[in-house]
């Protein structure tokens, strides 16, 4: 499938998004040129982010909702953007769509779901297991012995910090 460029909402003329997840400038400026390719950095949460800069403001964009504004329309109300793989940094328009918080949840929780808990090779606890925690009320400690691991274990499923899809 070849690269197509569209404009990006907002900053005609100065910049294109592709359906490959690029970005790139399409007017000169002090320092680039006419047709660079951005550069994204990383944030903490493995998403691509970009500056954009019009007028002499410039600010940050991540490049996920630059590409599916450009090619999927403008997001409707209550609904964010969605990596169909997993994968927050494969920004091709194919492997985007828009979805509501909740299913952007339900889909990330299968997707990490796939990666962690039972198939995590390190997992201690099942499936069933962290079930049996959540309905149990048993005691921290009690629990963590009859399941061979520890009592901060057995905290976090409890609060939501480890095993979250299985709730």
């Amino acid at each position: 499938m070849s690269e197509t460029w569209k404009q990006v909402r907002n900053y005609e003329g100065i910049y294109e998004a592709s359906s490959v997840g690029n970005i790139r400038r399409i007017r000169p400026a002090s320092g680039t040129w006419c047709g660079k390719i951005l550069a994204p950095a990383k944030t903490s949460d493995g998403r691509l982010k970009v500056v954009l800069s019009k007028r002499c403001i410039t600010k940050n964009f991540k490049v996920h909702r630059i590409i599916a504004d450009s090619f999927l329309g403008i997001c409707p109300e209550g609904h964010e953007v969605n990596h169909k793989d997993g994968n927050p940094s494969n920004n091709h328009v194919s492997n985007l769509e828009y979805v509501t918080p909740q299913a952007n949840s339900l889909h990330s929780c299968r997707v990490l779901m796939n990666h962690s808990g039972e198939n995590n090779s390190k997992a201690k606890l099942t499936l069933l297991m962290v079930r049996e925690i959540l309905s149990s009320t048993e005691k921290h400690y009690v629990l963590a012995n009859k399941y061979g691991v520890s009592i901060s274990t057995v905290q976090d499923v409890r609060a939501g910090r480890t095993w979250r899809c299985a709730r």
